[in-house]
């Protein structure tokens, strides 16, 4: 985790995966890992959260101050996340590698997913293709994860891989998130 640094005004994309298989612990510790995390960005940052399961949710339309009004929408979506679906990221992670992000800022994506996917090859392509200035990081829950695509995304993303589990994932998922949120010195 060391190559993940932050300026005072940075943007965070948050993509969370919310398909049926992570019903019960692992969806309520997302929540958890997520609502700490976005309690504690500074309000110089901007964010924006996509949420994914067959289809995919916005918040904003492209990463956003996190003024008072946007930091309780933002805790206020995380709340209402619901497992449900199937595993569909090739869409938001599009998303957000090409949305409009302000090139003074640090633009840093975080993907939480716990489901392989069958179009691996396309996954790839996408991150070598779109990644600019940005950094991608995964987030590993549960199983199900392809290690392989996981570790290929976020080296091609030149940010960093954590695999989780039920019995590590707030420890580990609280220390990425923190290393994440401060910058480096």
């Amino acid at each position: 985790v060391e190559n993940v640094k932050l300026n005072k005004e940075s943007s965070i994309t948050l993509i969370a995966g919310v398909s049926g298989s992570m019903s019960g612990s692992s969806i309520r510790d997302m929540k958890k890992i997520l609502l700490d995390f976005i309690n504690h960005l500074p309000e110089t940052f901007e964010l924006n959260i996509l949420a994914f399961d067959d289809n995919y949710n916005k918040l904003f339309n492209s990463p956003s101050k996190l003024t008072k009004i946007n930091r309780n929408k933002a805790l206020k979506f995380v709340e209402n996340l619901q497992a449900g679906g199937g595993t569909h990221m090739l869409g938001p992670v599009y998303d957000a590698l090409v949305d409009s992000y302000s090139y003074n800022l640090d633009n840093q994506i975080i993907l939480f997913t716990d489901g392989a996917v069958g179009y691996e090859t396309e996954m790839m392509a996408l991150v070598h293709q779109y990644i600019g200035n940005k950094k991608l990081h995964i987030v590993g829950i549960g199983s199900a994860p392809n290690s392989y695509l996981m570790k290929g995304l976020s080296k091609a993303g030149r940010g960093t891989f954590l695999y989780v589990d039920g019995n590590n994932f707030i420890e580990k998922s609280n220390d990425l998130l923190y290393k994440i949120n401060r910058p480096i010195i």
